[in-house]
């Protein structure tokens, strides 16, 4: 299942370089480069991001169907 990734958006709207980001969810910064390419992480930093941002983890990760549809929407 594709996983459309925001992770990006939100650091950027948040004037965050990759480093800024990591240093505040406590990550290196290669982490958060991998999460923004490939939209993968664990539970535990989605929820540290999610924090950060002051959002939920649906606002920065959603999961598509096949059908092209969108979970947590």
């Amino acid at each position: 299942m594709p996983i459309e990734n925001y992770v990006r958006t939100y650091r950027i709207s948040h004037h965050d370089t990759q480093q800024d980001l990591a240093a505040a969810v406590g990550v290196n910064e290669k982490t958060i480069r991998n999460i923004e390419v490939t939209g993968k992480c664990s539970l535990e930093i989605a929820l540290r991001l999610s924090e950060y941002f002051n959002i939920t983890v649906n606002d920065l990760f959603k999961v598509s169907d096949l059908t092209g549809g969108s979970y947590g929407k």
